[in-house]
């Protein structure tokens, strides 16, 4: 008698994400127009965290011979996405081979990258073992000491710990793997086996990013597994001997016709709240009165669309809100809508616009101006800032009692500035701004007892990508300024004095805010938003390499010789914030830069 072979329970619709492309990535994985941007090898028995750009190739290969690797995926913007095997195994197959798709956890269910290179494709052994396996997961050293009695130190499981702790990540982000190059099947009693690895020197695996990518890859410490087995001694000779080094190799696809129809994957678009009220969150931002003062409210917009929030944003004109439209074209009413405030600075100003059917649980206020082309300190700086945060407050405990949380933009140390010095020059009034509002939304929260709970966000200097549609090279935000200039040519002579020396990318502060409303442990705490140092001369260093016929003056811009120390650990620890390096954001900068003129 034949065994029956059911259908698979989840087959592709048109339309749906499932369903693939065939001829497109298999151009993909056939074409040799590629160019290498990083490529090194992991260590036996260790593991290593790297990232791969949406859009790029990731080639492993088992260059010396046979060896396991444990795989590891998240969003490199957001790692609370992250690859989800069970799922990933129920759409495709228990082992994975090429045009299967590895996905991402709930709520984001959207494809993270797109097998298209299996030199094993098709492999299968006599007791019906095939590769690349989904049933099992990785090793660890609790299992292996409930087993085995022993303390062993470099299973897949905490060889990925250490790898991603220089990415701000923990034991706990550690997840459920693809075991890459694995023999595994299951025998006649359904229980789990493991066979050698199949693997020759040279044979590789190809995964395209559909997304930007944080990987980490161990190398299994039971090498291609011939000697494998619970209970014997994880650190024998003869295991050891089974162990080689894997290679790892990320290509940038330079044939510019190749993704012509290829698009980055959008979250899942269900829209609904399991039956609950759809929470919405209102990012307030004065954009459409003070030149620049969008430029973080958007990217917290965009940070909270990409997670697929519904987003309730305040303009103060129609024209602004179709600008806004305009750049996310893809978001529909019933994730992006508007309500218009004039003058935040005006009393009631947000009265309506914090009443929601449904309601809301967030509010995000990022209103606050950052620049100096003004004519009266207490009208264009501080009324704004101060009246704005309270205003909205007041408004929020009036006319919203579900809102749980809200997140305001300010500063870090409280500066001990007196309004007699703030009202005496731009620089001072803008300190002072953001020192005032901040204490006053503090004194709010002790005096009122509202039904919310606050979190601020204290960033030095912000910079990153701008959203071209919405600013021009004169109404940049003011960090970005310095950005412009060296590109523009206006510091060939020297380089000025950083200032501040520490700074943020705009996209890993929008990201801020948004954890700061969702996680329950942010509530009533302020946040140092920093990746650290850096100066003007770093910043004119970086912008050389990427722009070498740009001149920039050769000196100036140093570092002083003594400057502040900081602490970010309370934004690492409870926001789990993965920041981005200088360079990564200059090179992401530039070309939004240059799309405004620069």
């Amino acid at each position: 008698m034949v065994p029956r072979n059911p259908a698979p329970a989840y087959q592709a619709t048109k339309g749906s994400q499932l369903e693939i492309d065939k001829n497109l990535y298999t151009r993909i994985g056939a074409s040799e127009a590629r160019k290498l941007i990083d490529s090194f090898e992991i260590p036996i028995r260790s593991g290593k965290a790297f990232v791969v750009p949406r859009g790029h190739v990731c080639r492993i290969s088992t260059k010396y011979g046979p060896q396991v690797g444990d795989l590891n995926i998240w969003s490199k913007d957001n790692p609370r996405e992250r690859f989800w095997a069970s799922r990933t195994r129920q759409l495709h197959r228990s082992h994975l081979t090429t045009f299967d798709r590895l996905w991402s956890c709930l709520p984001y269910l959207r494809p993270m990258c797109t097998i298209v290179g299996d030199t094993l494709a098709g492999y299968s052994d006599d007791v019906g073992g095939r590769v690349h396996d989904l049933l099992g997961t990785r090793c660890d050293p609790y299992v292996n000491q409930m087993l085995s009695g022993k303390v062993f130190d470099f299973h897949c499981h905490s060889n990925l710990t250490r790898a991603i702790l220089p990415f701000s990540l923990s034991e706990s982000d550690v997840h459920d793997v693809l075991n890459v190059f694995q023999v595994t099947g299951l025998n006649k009693d359904g229980q789990y086996f493991m066979e050698p690895c199949p693997a020759k020197p040279g044979d590789h695996f190809e995964i395209f990013a559909e997304i930007d990518l944080l990987c980490a890859l161990s190398t299994c410490p039971g090498g291609d597994l011939s000697a494998w087995g619970w209970g014997k001694d994880s650190e024998a000779d003869d295991m050891l001997d089974c162990c080689r080094p894997l290679v790892v190799e990320v290509f940038q696809l330079t044939d510019p016709n190749l993704l012509e129809d290829w698009e980055p994957p959008q979250p899942a678009s269900y829209t609904g709240m399991h039956g609950i009220k759809m929470p919405t969150s209102e990012a307030s931002s004065a954009e459409a009165r003070l030149r620049g003062s969008g430029f973080i409210a958007v990217h917290v917009l965009e940070a909270l669309l990409t997670q697929g929030y519904s987003v309730v944003t305040s303009v103060r004109s129609e024209a602004k809100a179709q600008m806004l439209r305009d750049t996310f074209p893809s978001i529909g009413k019933d994730k992006l809508d508007f309500v218009y405030v004039a003058d935040i600075a005006q009393e009631g100003a947000f009265d309506e616009a914090v009443k929601s059917d449904p309601p809301f649980e967030w509010v995000i206020h990022t209103a606050s101006p950052f620049h100096f082309n003004i004519t009266d300190t207490q009208k264009d700086l501080l009324d704004p800032a101060i009246i704005g945060t309270t205003g909205i407050l007041k408004a929020i405990k009036k006319n919203a009692p579900t809102v749980k949380r809200v997140v305001r933009k300010s500063e870090n140390d409280w500066n001990p500035i007196t309004l007699e010095e703030a009202i005496q020059d731009p620089p001072s009034g803008y300190r002072a701004s953001k020192t005032f509002a901040e204490k006053a939304a503090w004194d709010f929260v002790e005096k009122e007892r509202p039904n919310f709970q606050i979190a601020t966000m204290n960033p030095p200097m912000v910079f990153g990508p701008i959203h071209p549609k919405l600013q021009t090279l004169d109404t940049i935000n003011t960090s970005n300024q310095r950005i412009r200039d060296m590109m523009l040519g206006k510091m060939q002579d020297e380089i000025p004095p950083s200032g501040v020396h520490v700074w943020i990318d705009v996209r890993d502060l929008a990201l801020a805010h948004v954890r700061a409303a969702e996680r329950p442990e942010a509530a009533g705490k302020r946040f140092f938003v920093t990746a650290g140092y850096y100066s003007n001369r770093e910043l004119a260093d970086d912008i050389q390499e990427l722009l070498p016929e740009v001149k920039i003056a050769a000196k100036g811009g140093e570092f002083p010789a003594e400057y502040f120390k900081y602490d970010n650990s309370r934004t690492r620890d409870i926001l789990g914030i993965n920041f981005r390096s200088l360079k990564d954001m200059v090179k992401d900068t530039i070309p939004t830069l240059q799309a405004v003129g620069a």
